[in-house]
This record gives C-alpha cells, structure tokens and sequence, in this order.
C-alpha cells in the first residue's frame, strides 16, 4: 500500500547530506510560529530546532516522503518511480497550500527530521471510513532512538488541535517502532488497509 507512512525509522539522505554527529545533546533556545492565527510556542526540546515547513521545501518533503514509505531493512527500499504516482505525488506535491502544514526538526542547520499534513484532505488518500488528514513524518537514521520523532509528534499534535477533528495514518505491519511511538501518542488502530497495513487514528475530541 503506497499510502501508507510507516515513518519513525526513516533517513533523509542524498538531500539531507552528510549530518554531523552530535558529540552530546545540547539545549538551545527555540523561535515561535504562528499557524492559522493559533500562536505556538516552540519550547526549549533539547538537542533540536524546529521550523514550519514552507514552499520552498518542495526537494525535502518529496524526499521524505519516499523515505516514509517505509521497507524493512531486508526487503529493501521501493523504487525511486513510486514519487511519480499521481496518488502518491499529490501528498506534498504543490507544498505551501493554505491548509497545509508541517513542521521540520533542524540540528547544526541539518534536517534530521519532519512531520506534515495536508489539513483540508487534498491528498484524498482512502481513510477507511476516517476522514481525518492523513499525517507523514520520517527521521534521519543516526537521530532514531534520540526522541526525535516523539518531538515531532507533540509539536505537531500541539499545533494542529485547534484546527482539526483528529488525525491518522497508515504504518507498516513490521515496523515495530513506530507502531510504539503512535500508540504512546495515544493512536488506535481502527482498521486493516492493503498489504495489512494497521490504520490508527487519534482523536481530539467525541469520535
């Protein structure tokens, strides 16, 4: 199933280039960012800065999302060409829409990771009976493990509640860890899509 971003274990690569590695964690200050009127305050999240996603991160969302679509390692990556599925295009294709949203975590001027959503549902991906937008993030390799995509996940979550009913996502029957992240951010699955692919979903309020 194309659509579906099983994520936590992913890796920016070429266009993320070579990352530095982090000697140790250190604490930095943090900007703020308004999305939609809602004032969000970026807090201090140790080792990383974050950044809203804008148009001109075009080149880094396509790469991203190609790494969420995420293979076991023994499987293998999927073919670079699945980019060039209208379906699967349409999820960043375009990038910079009114409701589109997303948020990129930066270390030394690195991106290492992101998180983002088409708010409105102009992917008009299959959400097996949920309508809520469907959410896609990836983390760079050497940054799995460090509480990256935990970062991501809250920020994001934060961010987007006062605008939407919930969000959902599909993830990879294998992919173990980010299965747990999902569930730790309080995802339920609430269906089965192609290639037994676990549907969750979160909601913010009555479902």
């Amino acid at each position: 199933c194309w659509v579906c971003l099983g994520c936590v274990g992913t890796d920016l690569g070429t266009h993320a280039g070579k990352v530095k590695e982090s000697a140790g964690l250190f604490i930095t200050a943090f900007d703020s960012f308004d999305f939609h009127g809602v004032f969000v305050s970026v807090k201090s999240l140790g080792f990383v800065k974050l950044r809203q996603v804008s148009s001109n991160d075009q080149k880094l969302l396509r790469e991203m999302l190609y790494l969420a679509l995420w293979n076991p390692p023994k499987e293998g990556p999927r073919p670079r060409s699945v980019l060039d599925d209208p379906g699967i295009a349409k999820l960043v294709g375009e990038w910079g829409r009114p409701d589109d949203f997303g948020l990129i975590a930066m270390d030394s001027g690195e991106e290492v990771g992101g998180i983002w959503a088409r708010l409105d549902g102009y992917d008009g991906i299959d959400g097996y009976g949920c309508d809520y937008p469907m959410i896609g993030i990836a983390v760079l390799e050497r940054f799995r493990g460090r509480g990256v995509g935990s970062i991501l996940m809250k920020e994001f979550i934060d961010a987007v509640r006062p605008r939407v009913p919930g969000l959902r996502l599909g993830v990879h029957p294998k992919n173990a860890a980010a299965i747990g992240l999902y569930e730790k951010m309080g995802f339920v699955e609430y269906a089965i899509g192609k290639g037994d692919y676990p549907q969750m979903k979160l909601c913010f309020g009555k479902d």
